[in-house]
């Protein structure tokens, strides 16, 4: 059914208060887990990420940085704010701020994007990402430009859904040349 339903399912069933995602071909850094504890029941934040890093092509952790710091939309002309968000592979909400924003939107299409569209709604909402260093993820690179072409066009519908769905963050695509 798609990323959003997976994570909201696994929001349904877990027991705690701080809900903690990472993909499932991934590596979590030794302390990953209390990273997220710490930056959510401990300091307060609402939600929270961290560094990604490279797994080689072995799958063995990598030092290689993909992205270290949020990812974020700035303010276009007319949008209320800059818009930080995290990548789905590595980011932990307070149970209170996913059940604000609604959990995570399963009419999005299957792959992609539902980590903007979160960022996004928590912005709305007024509710913040903290980003902390030791919450670290290995992430795996698609292998070859077909399967990074591949993912890249994947995830272009969604994200077309989510600049629909938030006119109030994107500058109108339709005066674009």
């Amino acid at each position: 059914v798609g990323l959003p339903h997976a994570r909201n399912v696994g929001a349904r069933h877990a027991s705690t208060d701080v809900l903690v995602y990472c993909d499932a071909d991934d590596v979590v850094s030794p302390g990953w887990v209390r990273a997220a504890w710490d930056a959510i029941g401990v300091e307060g934040h609402g939600a929270v990420s961290g560094p990604i890093l490279a797994l080689d092509e072995q799958g063995r952790p990598d030092d290689a940085v993909i992205m270290d710091e949020l990812d974020g939309i700035g303010a276009s002309p007319g949008a209320l704010r800059d818009y930080p968000f995290f990548w789905g592979c590595n980011f932990a909400l307070a149970r209170e701020a996913f059940s604000a924003a609604g959990g995570f939107d399963e009419s999005l299409p299957p792959y992609g994007c539902d980590d903007l569209d979160m960022g996004i709604r928590l912005g709305l909402l007024g509710i913040d990402i903290a980003y902390s260093p030791v919450m670290q993820v290995h992430y795996r690179l698609p292998s070859g430009p077909r399967q990074r072409l591949r993912r890249k066009f994947r995830a272009g519908v969604p994200q077309a859904c989510v600049w629909q769905r938030h006119p109030t963050v994107y500058e109108d695509p339709s005066g674009v040349q």
